[in-house]
């Protein structure tokens, strides 16, 4: 090689080596930039602080019981969503206490201060050891059980009494049903406000000639129409202070599409701030119910007790207190593991019947030939009995084909939080707009 060729090639390698330098700090330049911009904010991070170790929240595991099904079903699960897999489903979501009060050592007097309300005699209490007051009124059939710890309680009329109801059904209207229903608890301070932010349900109700209940076809049909009132609450906020606030809500409204969202605001110490809330549906084991029930009749004039509960005839009241913030963040499973769990049959069925089938009937085991799921959504489970935290849980729902080739509606609650990546708890620190 001459010194003249040596020369060329000198400087042709020094320009490749100059431009492959480029190129590799170009590289770093956008790897480092999506780095910066992928990770989720801390306050969208799980931060474990509803327990002060992992171990505590790990034994809180929801543990759900399942409707049994009649023999010889074949538990066959299909993912018959749109796009045949599960999608958009949340990556964390609030955890929240309940604040129940616990035993009172003046127990017996407020039971007998509902009693009273109630239009019941309060000296006709009945204590059954430590557990709970009763009354029973045998002129129309009422009686009463209070729980001597929670004060929750459950009101009923034995309609196998000839003087439960009265001789001439005049039902009121559904919306007239809600307003004496609504009007009595909130006269009485049973009304929990989150109760109240929710439209109450009605279903139409017959009296069976046993005493027991069976779903109407219509209210012109019906002996009661039930009342039930349901609540929900935030599974992820968004506070209007932070940064890329409005980005970020952006973002979640087009992801959480199938979630209601609303707009609360806080007093913080640089003033009001908006809070963006996605929430999720407080339900209990039985789907067609809530935990507070009112059951309003034709208005019995003949007896002598308040107007206000002359056309009430059961009360099912087990409204637990949650508390109004949340108390931490967790992770939820994944749509793969929950596929698989939901493919294994590992879920707990709460409900299954025929389509507009009879929803208020004590269920009956069925024979199930497959399971088609149609969605999943989030929901919290508040049970009828106490428990130290309001949980989220996935809520499978879909179409089920039975033996006989006809079909139905079920629901599946998978416990939504991934107990095996939780942590001790995270401090965080959330960076606000100036």
């Amino acid at each position: 090689m001459t010194l003249t060729e040596a020369a060329f090639w000198t400087r042709r390698l020094s320009v490749v080596g100059s431009g492959a330098l480029v190129l590799i700090i170009i590289l770093i330049v956008i790897i480092l930039n999506i780095s910066k911009k992928d990770p989720l904010p801390n306050y969208l991070q799980p931060n474990f602080t509803c327990t002060l170790t992992k171990d505590e929240m790990q034994a809180q595991k929801l543990q759900i019981p399942s409707l049994q099904l009649a023999s010889g079903s074949n538990q066959v699960y299909e993912i018959d969503t749109p796009t045949g897999k599960l999608e958009k489903l949340p990556l964390i979501a609030n955890v929240y206490k309940f604040n129940n009060p616990g035993a009172l050592l003046n127990a017996q007097e407020e039971a007998r201060k509902v009693s009273e309300k109630l239009s019941l005699e309060p000296e006709a209490i009945e204590r059954r050891g430590t557990i709970e007051y009763h009354w029973n009124e045998d002129i129309y059939g009422r009686t009463l059980t209070v729980d001597a710890n929670t004060l929750n309680f459950h009101f009923q009329t034995n309609f196998r009494n000839a003087n439960a109801l009265p001789e001439t059904k005049k039902l009121p209207t559904e919306n007239e049903a809600k307003t004496i229903a609504t009007g009595f608890l909130r006269a009485n301070g049973w009304l929990l406000e989150d109760y109240s932010k929710e439209e109450p349900l009605v279903t139409p109700i017959n009296i069976e000639a046993n005493g027991s209940y069976t779903m109407a076809t219509s209210r012109a049909q019906a002996d009661l129409l039930r009342v039930d009132y349901f609540r929900s609450r935030p599974f992820l906020s968004v506070r209007g202070d932070i940064e890329k606030a409005d980005e970020i809500k952006k973002a979640l409204e087009e992801e959480y599409l199938d979630y209601n969202n609303t707009v609360d605001s806080i007093v913080t110490d640089s003033g009001r701030v908006d809070v963006y809330n996605f929430n999720a549906e407080v339900l209990n084991l039985d789907t067609q119910k809530s935990n507070l029930s009112v059951y309003v009749g034709s208005e019995d004039s003949r007896k002598k007790i308040n107007s206000e509960i002359a056309s009430i005839y059961e009360i099912d009241y087990t409204p637990w207190i949650i508390a109004d913030e949340p108390c931490g963040t967790y992770p939820l499973v994944s749509a793969t593991e929950l596929t698989t769990i939901i493919e294994k049959g590992n879920g707990s069925l709460v409900y299954l019947n025929e389509k507009n089938g009879d929803t208020v009937v004590s269920y009956q085991p069925r024979q199930v030939s497959q399971f088609s799921v149609k969605q999943v959504r989030l929901a919290y489970l508040d049970t009828l009995l106490e428990q130290r935290f309001l949980q989220p849980i996935y809520v499978v729902s879909g179409e089920a084909t039975f033996s006989n080739g006809t079909t139905g509606t079920f629901y599946y609650y998978i416990p939504a939080i991934d107990y095996n990546n939780i942590q001790d708890p995270v401090v965080q620190e959330t960076q606000t707009t100036p």
